[in-house]
């Protein structure tokens, strides 16, 4: 039976991602959109932004934005609203964009941990590697 690559491509897996100080969140991604296309996407957006720094942080920023909008299926994220209430915090480039770097930096480490099946004990997850 062929391999089905649109279907692969769907497979969500769950994760956990450890923040620190009691704080995690949880998210689905998928582990088979994690492609050299992706990965080569990411890298021609930083060197499209030339030799000017502001220019390439800003193009190294969106890379990563648009690489976990890729690549994240959802999120257990919220924030609060003017009343207090949690409400939820959606997943959307502006908002991966108004996220911690140190954030999103740990939710990259994590995905690619999890998608490779390296163990650090730093996140829990029922993996797509078993």
């Amino acid at each position: 039976m062929p391999l089905n690559v649109t279907k692969l491509a769907n497979k969500r897996a769950p994760l956990t991602v450890d923040f620190g100080g009691g704080e995690s969140l949880d998210l689905e991604y998928y582990p088979d959109r994690i492609t050299a296309k992706v990965v080569l996407a990411s890298a021609a957006s930083q060197a499209a932004a030339g030799s000017n720094d502001a220019e390439l942080a800003e193009a190294t920023l969106n890379a990563n934005a648009d690489m976990l909008l890729t690549i994240l299926a959802s999120w257990q994220a919220v924030q609060d609203d003017d009343a207090g209430n949690e409400v939820p915090y959606p997943l959307t480039r502006d908002n991966l964009l108004a996220f911690s770097l140190r954030g999103t930096a740990l939710i990259l480490k994590a995905i690619t941990e999890d998608a490779s099946g390296v163990v650090t004990g730093k996140s829990s997850a029922s993996t797509a590697n078993g």
